[in-house]
């Protein structure tokens, strides 16, 4: 858990433990708790696959694993390559996150716009 500050905007950020490729009814609680968060909260979720084999998932399995969670949750289509070593793609994965973000931000706001002290309340946050 921890927070992260992009253009002036505040945003808490969590890191869910890792998903085995398995049937959902294998899964245990805190798998099951990860998937429904991800499903049902109002979130953007980033994806990272390793493909350095060292995670103890096979990238086969890994991208299985992707292809349910994004049956499971809207978001925008398409991959950014990134390599952290080098830096190559960080600015842009930087801009996409913030981009998703504040999209989902505004979507919560429209909604909850007739409960004004709720509004503001949230504005404070941002």
């Amino acid at each position: 858990m921890g927070h992260i500050n992009f253009s002036y905007q505040n945003f808490q950020v969590t890191d869910t433990p890792g998903l085995l490729c398995i049937s959902d009814e294998e899964r245990n609680n805190l798998e099951k708790l990860t998937l429904a968060v991800l499903t049902h909260l109002p979130t953007a979720a980033l994806y990272v696959h390793d493909l350095t084999r060292e995670c103890g998932t096979s990238v086969s399995d890994q991208f299985v694993i992707y292809k349910k969670i994004k049956e499971r949750k809207e978001g925008p289509d398409g991959a950014i390559r990134v390599l952290v070593k080098s830096s190559v793609g960080v600015d842009e994965l930087k801009t996409r996150v913030h981009e998703m973000l504040a999209s989902k931000v505004k979507t919560i706001l429209s909604q909850n716009s007739s409960d004004q002290e709720q509004l503001e309340e949230t504005r404070k946050w941002l």
